[in-house]
C-alpha cells in the first residue's frame, strides 16, 4: 500500500521548519542599546569607544592629574555603556529565561558579577578617581579598573554563553512534540501495511541525540553564574568558560542531526 503525504504530514514538515531555527541564541552586539539607556556615561550620547586619545595624552604629559584622572574616567565610562548595552539587550531578550535574567541583571550571591554589581563598584570607584589628587593615588585606583570588574573578558562573554544555552535548550525543547508527533506517523505508517524499520531506526536516534544535548546544556548555566572577576584573575572561569562553549556547540551539532533525522523520517515516511 503506498503511504501518501498526508495534511497531518505536511504540519510535521512545517514544525520541523521550526524546530531548525538552531542559530543558538545569542546577542550580536554588546552597543546595540538604545543609546538613552546610558545613564551612567560621560562620553557622547552613552556611544561605546575605546580610549585611545585619553591615553595618547597620558604618554605626552606624564605628570599631569586631570589627563590622567580624564583617561580612568573614559575606561570606566565606557564599561558603563557596555553594561548598559547588555542591560537593554537582556530585558529584550525572547530567549533568556526569566530567572536568568533576573541573576544577569542583579544576581547578586547567585552572579557576583551582575550587571547591578558591576555599575555599583564601577560608580564607587569613579567617586575615588574623580577625588585623587595625585599620581600614585590614581594609578593604584585606575588599576582596579580592568582586574576588579572583568567586563569584557568575563561579563559579556558570560552573558553571551547563559544566552546561547537557553537558546539551545529553547530548540531542544521543540524537538519533544515533534518526536512525539513523527512516532505517531510511523505507527500510522506501519499499520497501514508501510515498512517503518528504517524511519523508526531515525526517530531512535533522533531522541538519542536530543537526550545527549540535553545533557550538555543542563548544567552550563549554573557553572557560568557564579563566575567573578576573582575567578577569572586566578584562571579558574576561563576553563569552566571554555568547557560551555565546547559543550554548547558539541550540542548544537547533535540538535542539527537530531532535525536531519527528522527531515529524512518525513522522506522516508512520504516515500
Amino acid at each position: 500500500m503506498n503511504f501518501h503525504v498526508s495534511p497531518r504530514l505536511g504540519r510535521v514538515t512545517l514544525a520541523l521548519g521550526a524546530a531548525g531555527l538552531l542559530a543558538i541564541g545569542s546577542f550580536s552586539s554588546v552597543y546595540a542599546a538604545d543609546p538613552s539607556t546610558s545613564t551612567n556615561s560621560t562620553t557622547v550620547a552613552g556611544t561605546h569607544r575605546f580610549c585611545i586619545p585619553e591615553w595618547a595624552a597620558v604618554v605626552a604629559h606624564p605628570g599631569n592629574v586631570d589627563i590622567l584622572r580624564a583617561a580612568g574616567d573614559c575606561e570606566i565610562n565606557r564599561r558603563f555603556v557596555t553594561l548598559d548595552g547588555l542591560t537593554y539587550l537582556v530585558n529584550h531578550s525572547t530567549v533568556l529565561t526569566a530567572q536568568d535574567k533576573i541573576d544577569l541583571l542583579s544576581g547578586g550571591s547567585v552572579n557576583p558579577a551582575s550587571f547591578v554589581s558591576e555599575h555599583a563598584g564601577l560608580t564607587t570607584l569613579k567617586a575615588s578617581i574623580d577625588a585623587d589628587t595625585t599620581i600614585p593615588t590614581l594609578r593604584t585606583d585606575i588599576g582596579k579598573v580592568a582586574p576588579d570588574y572583568r567586563v569584557y573578558l568575563l561579563v559579556v562573554p558570560k552573558t553571551h554563553l547563559v544566552s546561547a544555552a537557553d537558546g539551545a535548550a529553547k530548540t531542544s525543547a521543540r524537538f519533544v512534540p515533534l518526536a512525539s508527533e513523527l512516532q505517531n506517523l510511523i505507527t500510522q505508517a506501519k499499520d497501514d501495511g508501510k515498512d517503518v524499520t528504517a524511519a523508526q531506526a531515525k526517530l531512535d536516534d533522533l531522541k538519542a541525540k536530543v537526550g545527549q544535548a540535553n545533557g550538555l546544556i543542563a548544567p552550563v548555566v549554573g557553572t557560568l553564574m557564579p563566575l567573578s572577576p576573582a575567578e577569572w584573575n586566578s584562571g579558574a572561569a576561563k576553563s569552566v568558560m571554555q568547557t560551555a562553549r565546547q559543550s554548547l556547540h558539541q550540542a548544537r551539532t547533535l540538535l542539527v542531526d537530531a532535525r536531519q533525522d527528522a527531515h529524512q523520517i518525513i522522506v522516508l515516511l512520504g516515500s
